[in-house]
């Protein structure tokens, strides 16, 4: 949160604002968020994995790590994001006028680097099981998500958060979220994880004992393919990203049965009953999810491709290949970019050229523009030549 509303709004005293400990005490902001990247390495196991404790994002893996020795293999790609995008921001804040101390904020970014490449290397080491990643090792060892699993195979979440940290690279990052979208699609949307538990296993939780294809336990989880939009974009799959972004649109999912679908067609649900259950497009839960925004994200940030950055807006569109292009308008830090996107070679990514006012700009990333101004954006998708 910290990170994006630095990029966004480029506002670097939000971090020097004081605020209290939960507990006692107080400091900046900035320090917050150092203490809280420092605790979490300090729960490491000797694998250089995080412990999974009672339950993770996920909270129905309830007893996967009750003893402390289970490990999260979804907290260790989230780790790796956190350490990068906090060691990117240490690198800004060693420009600033107002940082503390040069060296030491540098030092702490240089170690975090070196942590995400531990965490990174212990991830694919122990937990790539060949055709995707395990979601977790249990107390007793045994592992979840896995080829070697009669039931919760493979898990969404491991598979695409691998991809939003940088921790699968190129070809894992491919064959993983392939994996993931032939083994976890439907026809309304991915899965949470397949095939969905039939017997309650105590060494892992509530999740075994959810109705099959149904919360937890293999429904369609809106939060959950948000993300595998996002890792999708990543890597380049505009197709799949707008198929799963279409295919999860409240009202596309209501549109075919309203009397079975049941909540409103204009607000998210958490999740969507999957075909391992009869009641299969039946949605629960509404307003009580996070869907709502991680979808904005990956509609705008990622198959528009249209996102804040520190020194300015990255464009950087993923689509489908049959779009003709499209044109938006995005506010920022008080200034207006009114934005053409063409596809004459009908892409699903890359960015062949890119002006702003009829200037040619390098790379991607549009220069931040004065406040009050009107800029007015070219962008050419295909291959830079």
């Amino acid at each position: 949160a910290v990170v994006n509303y630095l990029k966004e709004t480029g506002d670097w005293s939000f971090l020097g604002r004081v605020v209290p400990f939960y507990d006692e005490g107080e400091s900046d902001v900035l320090d917050h968020v150092i203490r809280a990247c420092d605790y979490v390495l300090s729960q490491l196991t000797e694998n250089h994995l995080p412990q999974f404790g009672p339950g993770d994002w996920n909270d129905t893996l309830d007893y996967v790590g009750r003893k402390g020795i289970g490990e999260s293999v979804w907290v260790g790609h989230f780790l790796c994001y956190i350490l990068r995008e906090t060691a990117a921001l240490l690198d800004q804040v060693a420009a600033q006028s107002f940082c503390p101390s040069v060296a030491y904020v540098r030092e702490t970014a240089a170690r975090y680097r070196a942590e995400y490449d531990l965490v990174k290397a212990a991830l694919n080491d122990r937990c790539w099981d060949g055709e995707w990643y395990i979601r977790g090792i249990r107390d007793d060892g045994d592992v979840i998500g896995s080829s070697r699993n009669k039931e919760g195979r493979i898990f969404m979440n491991a598979q695409s958060w691998a991809v939003i940290s940088g921790v699968a690279e190129e070809n894992r990052a491919k064959t993983a979220m392939d994996s993931a979208d032939r083994l976890l699609t439907t026809s309304r949307g991915p899965k949470i994880l397949s095939p969905s538990y039939t017997q309650v296993d105590s060494g892992i939780g509530l999740a075994t004992r959810c109705v099959p294809g149904k919360k937890e336990n293999g429904a369609i989880f809106n939060h959950v393919a948000a993300w595998a939009i996002l890792a999708n974009c990543i890597i380049g799959e505009g197709n799949r990203a707008y198929s799963y972004y279409r295919k999860t649109l409240p009202m596309v999912q209501a549109d075919p049965d309203p009397d079975l679908y049941r909540m409103e067609p204009y607000v998210y649900s958490a999740y969507v009953t999957s075909d391992d259950h009869p009641t299969f497009g039946q949605a629960s839960h509404s307003w009580l999810t996070g869907s709502g925004v991680w979808m904005f994200r990956g509609g705008l940030d990622y198959i528009l491709g249209v996102r804040p950055t520190y020194s300015g807006l990255i464009i950087n569109p993923c689509i489908p290949d049959n779009w003709e292009g499209y044109k938006a308008v995005r506010k920022f830090r008080g200034a207006t970019y009114e934005i053409e996107v063409r596809n004459p070679d009908h892409v699903q990514h890359g960015v062949a050229r890119l002006e702003i006012d009829g200037k040619p700009v390098e790379g991607n990333v549009l220069p931040v523009v004065e406040k009050g101004r009107t800029a007015r954006v070219l962008c050419v998708m295909g291959k830079r030549r």
